[in-house]
């Protein structure tokens, strides 16, 4: 839940963490190496979330309209109102 934390301990010798890839540390650690886990291949669910109320600028809502048409197969199913 705290990449420092994680990233913390691995650095003193107390253990070894499973990352996301865009977590994997990239700056220069002298005692960290990192390895990337191909198998099995994981999924992982992501969200885009906005206000409720807000306008999207026009280059917010092009990116919001990206995101939708490349990333959701079944736009049926969209979360939409997950927290209320």
């Amino acid at each position: 839940r705290h990449l420092s934390t994680s990233l913390g301990l691995v650095e003193a010798g107390l253990g070894i963490s499973a990352l996301p890839g865009l977590a994997m540390p990239h700056a220069p650690y002298s005692s960290i190496i990192g390895i990337p886990l191909v198998e099995p291949v994981i999924r992982r669910t992501l969200g885009i979330i906005r206000r409720k109320d807000a306008v999207l600028s026009p280059a917010a809502e092009r990116f919001f309209a990206l995101l939708i048409n490349l990333w959701t197969d079944d736009k049926d199913n969209l979360w939409t109102n997950i927290v209320e």
